[in-house]
Order: C-alpha cells, then sequence, then structure tokens
C-alpha cells in the first residue's frame, strides 16, 4: 500500500471515529438504547437501572386487566430475557415473545405487559419512571 493510501485510510479512520459519538448519541436519544452499549462514550453518562416488567392479563371481555397471579417457570425466564434486553436495547426491545408466552398457557382475552423504565432526566438530574404499556389480544398482534 503507497504511503498517500494509507494516509487516506488514516483520516478515513479518523474521521469514522470521531463521528461515531453523535450517531451512537442519536440512536439512544431515538431508541432508548443504552449508553453502555455499541461503542459509545457516554457510557458513564447514565445509571444502569433494570426496568420492571409486569404482566396483565384480562379474561373476559368485560374485565379490567389483573395482574398474573401464578407465574410458570417459563413465563418467568421469558420475562427476565426482555428486562435484559430492553436494558441494553431500549424501545428496539419489544415483550411479544413473553405475551405469547402468557398466552399459550391460559386462555386470557388480553395480555398487558407493563414496561416501567427508570431513565435519567437531564432536566433535573433525577431518576424518574417511564411508563410503556403492551396490549396483546389473544388474536393478533400488538396494539
Amino acid at each position: 500500500m503507497k504511503t498517500a493510501q494509507k494516509r487516506r485510510l488514516l483520516r478515513a479512520v479518523l474521521i469514522l471515529f470521531s463521528l461515531w459519538p453523535l450517531v451512537q448519541m442519536g440512536l439512544v436519544a431515538r431508541y432508548g438504547i443504552s449508553p453502555w452499549k455499541l461503542a459509545g462514550w457516554g457510557m458513564y453518562s447514565t445509571p444502569r437501572i433494570m426496568p420492571g416488567v409486569g404482566i396483565l392479563v384480562r379474561k373476559n371481555d368485560g374485565d379490567a386487566p389483573a395482574p398474573l397471579r401464578a407465574i410458570s417457570q417459563r413465563v418467568r425466564n421469558e420475562a427476565e430475557d426482555f428486562g435484559n434486553r430492553r436494558l441494553w436495547l431500549g424501545t428496539l426491545a419489544r415483550p411479544d415473545k413473553l405475551a405469547r408466552a402468557v398466552l399459550a398457557e391460559a386462555p386470557y382475552r388480553e395480555v398487558t405487559v407493563l414496561v416501567l423504565q427508570p431513565v435519567l432526566d437531564v432536566g433535573t438530574g433525577m431518576v424518574r419512571t417511564e411508563e410503556t404499556r403492551y396490549e396483546y389480544p389473544a388474536r393478533g398482534v400488538a396494539r
């Protein structure tokens, strides 16, 4: 490789190295991906706190959603797996597999997966909780 080619390659690598943090910051801001992932430089800028995962079920059309009482080991494992994925991937991680596991165990009309995600509020410097609900009817996909 010639010296001029090496210089161009070095410049390209340095430019990419310099721009990557901006790309990673955009992914963090848009999708809630953990700043600890994707070789970002902001890993120590926010605490790493596991999200809370709740499961609500509705047995009949007129019923209000109620917490799932009896949780099998399979559902427990799926919830833990989803919580780990959610911690690192933010909103890119969806609880579809968890909802399917719950629906496979009993004839519920609907499953709601509730995600309570602690986030650092940049305005106040305090940790607050963001709530996201995913609703899964017995037949169909998330709404």
